[in-house]
């Protein structure tokens, strides 16, 4: 019952992402509410299962977006790989400063990835052509700070939550 709930929500997530979100652009960019939710999910409990819920994220994003499929699908899944690790063996993730920190390392290394992968997906022919890396840098910049941003208020809102909401 508890992975259905997950699957529904992160579905209502994706949902929000492809049809409102895009209407909230601040710079012509936008904050990823999945990557956050994620993220924050992820830092609250610790367990496997989050990998597997991140990359049916990717998914949905990836059948309701024009990207080429697989991109989220891959960038969610390896991002979350990489900060759980990140997490576990470097920073300390007990505190608000930790957590944010692995927040915005996660969000850069989102951003980083998501440039690559559309990079590679284009010189096989199978994505679309990215603008300039100046242009490239100035939207990068621009998602980490709304993406960290977001993943750190969804953070502290849940972990008042989190009790609650585990009696569900």
């Amino acid at each position: 019952m508890r992975k259905i709930t997950i699957f529904l929500f992160l579905f209502i997530l994706a949902v929000l992402q492809i049809s409102i979100v895009p209407r909230l652009s601040i710079f012509n960019v936008f904050p990823n509410i999945l990557l956050a939710s994620i993220l924050s999910i992820s830092i609250i409990k610790e367990d496997k299962s989050i990998i597997f819920f991140a990359f049916v994220a990717g998914l949905l994003m990836d059948f309701l977006s024009g990207l080429p499929f697989g991109i989220n699908a891959l960038n969610f899944v390896f991002t979350l790989w990489a900060a759980k690790f990140i997490g576990r063996n470097i920073f300390k993730t007990t505190d608000l400063f930790g957590q944010a920190s692995l927040i915005i390392f996660a969000c850069f290394l989102y951003s980083a990835l998501n440039i690559i992968l559309l990079e590679v997906f284009h010189l096989f022919g199978l994505g679309l052509e990215i603008p300039s890396w100046l242009n490239l840098l100035r939207i990068g910049l621009a998602e980490l700070i709304l993406n960290s941003l977001l993943a750190i208020i969804i953070l502290i809102i849940a972990k008042k939550t989190y009790g609650f909401l585990a009696r569900f």
